[in-house]
């Protein structure tokens, strides 16, 4: 399959070169990352460990592919312009996955783009971008991939079977988004608390206090 990556930073750097294992993939990045992989390839390190030569340019102009799925990896207040960067990508039997955080993504893709082409999902894995060309894998994690089209549903079990094959373990959900309001709230939850009180996640449950705050802010 051929896969373009747009925002190619910590994880879609991740999941382009664990896809790229089997597929031609495309990352498209900001410039100081692109140009360290055009030089010496991406370097994956942490809880995977790889080094992979592929092709990454800083503009969607640049792709020379043509793309049967395009992977939208860039933050939530991007989506629109980002979007907007594929149309000339998308052709007949393109499909483009949102695989972001924030609640509003789809929303903004339907604006600019037929819906029978829009899939969604959600990761629990954890990629630090430690400095150009290279990712840190913090922590493995589950994918979850959905429609909101049910013509879709060949497509996304496709989907899911290339992602697995590529190690990235992927089940396909009913109900997308119900997970993407799952994953706002755990971030929405965890995210101010490790900033307010300078921890890594995990320290959240280690801590009976942060831990007490972590719940009630779920709730």
């Amino acid at each position: 399959m051929n896969i373009v990556i747009v925002g190619a930073g910590a994880i879609g750097s991740l999941f382009g070169a664990l896809l790229a294992k089997k597929n031609t993939v495309v990352l498209v990045g900001r410039t100081p990352h692109i140009k360290a992989i055009q030089r010496n390839g991406l370097n994956i390190t942490g809880k995977t460990h790889t080094h992979v030569k592929l092709s990454a340019v800083n503009s969607t102009k640049d792709v020379s592919i043509s793309a049967n799925l395009i992977i939208l990896t860039v933050k939530s207040y991007d989506t629109e312009v980002a979007i907007k960067q594929t149309i000339p990508m998308i052709q007949e039997e393109t499909i483009v996955l949102s695989l972001q955080n924030g609640l509003d993504n789809i929303e903004k893709m339907k604006h600019i783009i037929d819906k029978n082409r829009i899939l969604a999902g959600v990761t629990t894995h954890g990629a630090i971008l430690t400095h150009p060309g290279v990712i840190r894998h913090t922590g493995r994690g589950k994918t979850i991939l959905g429609v909101f089209d049910s013509s879709l549903s060949k497509q996304l079990e496709s989907i899911v079977h290339i992602f697995n094959e590529a190690g990235i373990e992927t089940q396909a959900s009913n109900d997308i988004m119900k997970e993407i309001w799952v994953k706002a709230i755990i971030n929405s939850s965890i995210n101010p608390l490790t900033a307010f009180f300078t921890c890594k996640n995990g320290y959240l449950q280690e801590n009976t206090l942060l831990e007490k705050i972590f719940e009630k802010i779920c709730k």
